[in-house]
C-alpha cells in the first residue's frame, strides 16, 4: 500500500498512533496522509471515493456492515479489511488512588468480565440492536443476518403440532376401547366356562342319583 501512493486518511484522534519518529512505516504513513473530521467522515470517504485508506476501530466497522453502510445497492461490499492489518492495541483502564481498599476487588471484577467474554456480549448486542433498528439485509454469512419472524413462519409447526396432538389422542382413545374390549372377552369366556361345568355336575348328580334309586328299588 506504501507503493501504492495511495493516500492515508486518519482522523485526528488517530494521528497519535503514527507519532513515532522511529518507525520508517509511520513517517511514510504520515507523508501521504489526509486529515479528516472524525472516523465516520473518514469510513464515508473511503466507501465514496475508493481512493483512500483508514483505520477505525473494530466495533465500528462491525456496525457499518450490520446497518448496511459498507455495501452498495446489490449488497456488495465496498470496504475490505488488511490481514493482518492491526494498528494498535488499546488497554482501557480504571484508575483508583494508591492503597485504596477496594482495588482488589475491582481487579477481581474486572478479570471476571473478560475471562466470561461478557464485553464480547455487549458488543454483539450492540450489533443486533443495529441491525433491528435499520431491517438492514445484508450479503454476509447467515449468523450475520437479521431475519424478520413473524407468527405466520410458525404456522407449519403450529400445524404439525395439532396434528401429533390429534394423532396421540385418537391412539389413547383406541388403546382404551381395545383394553375394555379384551376385559369383556375374557370375562365372558369365564363365565361361559363356569356354566358349562356346572351343567356337567348336576349332569353327573342326576345320574349318580338315579342309579343309587335304581339299586334300592332291586334290592
Amino acid at each position: 500500500m506504501l507503493n501504492s501512493g495511495r493516500k492515508f486518511d486518519f482522523s485526528k484522534e488517530n494521528q497519535i498512533f503514527l507519532n513515532d519518529s522511529t518507525d520508517s512505516v509511520s513517517k511514510k504513513i504520515l507523508k501521504g496522509m489526509v486529515i479528516c473530521p472524525d472516523s465516520e467522515a473518514c469510513l464515508n470517504w473511503a466507501r465514496t471515493h475508493q481512493n483512500i485508506s483508514t483505520v477505525c476501530a473494530d466495533v465500528y466497522t462491525m456496525y457499518a456492515k450490520s446497518i448496511g453502510l459498507s455495501t452498495d445497492e446489490n449488497n456488495r461490499p465496498l470496504l475490505c479489511d488488511l490481514d493482518d492489518g492491526d494498528v494498535v492495541n488499546l488497554e482501557i483502564v480504571m484508575a483508583v488512588l494508591k492503597g485504596n481498599p477496594l482495588l482488589e476487588h475491582i481487579n477481581d471484577v474486572i478479570d471476571r468480565i473478560v475471562e466470561a467474554g461478557i464485553f464480547m456480549q455487549w458488543t454483539n448486542r450492540f450489533i443486533d440492536e443495529a441491525k433491528i433498528s435499520t431491517k438492514a439485509t445484508l450479503s454476509y454469512p447467515l449468523g450475520d443476518e437479521y431475519l424478520n419472524i413473524s407468527i405466520k413462519h410458525m404456522q407449519s409447526a403450529i400445524y404439525l403440532l395439532m396434528f401429533g396432538c390429534a394423532l396421540a389422542f385418537l391412539s389413547f382413545f383406541i388403546e382404551i376401547a381395545w383394553h375394555k374390549l379384551i376385559s369383556k372377552r375374557r370375562l365372558s369366556h369365564v363365565k361361559t366356562k363356569n356354566t358349562s361345568r356346572e351343567q356337567v355336575e348336576l349332569f353327573v348328580n342326576y345320574v349318580l342319583h338315579h342309579i343309587k334309586c335304581d339299586t334300592r328299588n332291586t334290592e
